[in-house]
């Protein structure tokens, strides 16, 4: 006959063996995971590599240091200046999403102001944009830069002088002034 503090004993495990198995689980080496498209599998550190820590090396004494220097603005994008030169190509419009945020020349874009963006005309620069199918032109001042595939992206108020608005692209001609 099975005494009484065995049973109670054995009744106490019944309630450890879930945990236990849950442990043991833990200690196990994960399953292999399917890889996918565009993902990479890293493999665990190994203990030399969990051990080890970056080092840093001491900075210069303050003496020897060049004193740092903030970038010019127009470092953005080479600086190509030719009064008289022109240009044609795709033309575009862009306001409301912008109104207010700071363009490349570090001013706040207004939709309302005659300016445009160019990807390498020096910030200043004063340019006709002329729209080659109605002839109608416009003067603007380079503020920002674009980074698209269009010669030039003007301000809301430029794009309606033009004519430009209704359409969103169209070819157009830049002189520089």
């Amino acid at each position: 006959m099975i005494s009484r503090p065995f049973l109670v004993i054995v009744a106490g495990m019944r309630s450890l063996l879930p945990v236990t198995l849950l442990l043991a689980g833990c200690g196990a080496e994960p399953a292999a995971r399917p890889t996918r498209p565009g993902y990479v599998v890293v493999p665990p550190l190994t203990d030399a590599r969990a051990r080890a820590r970056p080092t840093r090396e001491a900075p210069a004494p303050r003496a020897t240091r060049a004193p740092r220097q903030a970038a010019p603005r127009e470092a953005a994008a080479p600086a190509v200046s030719a009064e008289g030169a022109s240009e044609v190509g795709q033309a575009t419009w862009y306001g409301e999403e912008l109104q207010g945020r700071r363009t490349a020349s570090g001013e706040p874009f207004d939709l309302n102001l005659l300016t445009a963006a160019h990807k390498s005309l020096p910030f200043g620069t004063r340019v006709r944009v002329t729209h080659l199918k109605s002839g109608q032109s416009v003067e603007v001042r380079i503020n920002d830069r674009n980074g698209g595939r269009e010669v030039i992206d003007l301000s809301k108020a430029a794009a309606a002088k033009i004519g430009l608005v209704r359409e969103g692209r169209a070819q157009v001609r830049l002189d520089v002034l």
